[in-house]
């Protein structure tokens, strides 16, 4: 069974409006022990914990846990390669937990 939670992952300032937005955090998880986090900043991947070989649980994203390691005040999102790389795993692993 999947199960999204949202909730606050923190601030930061719209360059457009110029107004402070909340940023939300997405945490997706399913019954094989893996779990995602999703921010709406740029839909940065925050975090993705899957099972290894072994069944030992770690998060295999190099993201940061704040919006001040996400953000540089531009917009512009930081580890772009980093972020395709866990969509590719993500989709992977979940599809086979589906199966």
């Amino acid at each position: 069974m999947i199960r999204v939670i949202e909730d606050t992952f923190g601030t930061a300032i719209n360059p457009m409006t110029k107004q402070t937005e909340e940023i939300k955090r997405f945490t997706i998880t399913n019954g094989m022990q893996m779990k995602v986090q999703v921010i709406t900043l740029g839909a940065t991947i925050t975090s993705i914990e899957v099972p290894d070989a072994n069944g030992k649980v770690e998060d295999v994203v190099l993201g940061y846990d704040d919006v001040a390691g996400e953000y540089d005040g531009n917009l512009k999102i930081k580890n772009i390669g980093i972020i395709i790389k866990s969509i590719e795993i993500i989709f992977e692993r979940f599809l086979d937990g589906l199966n």
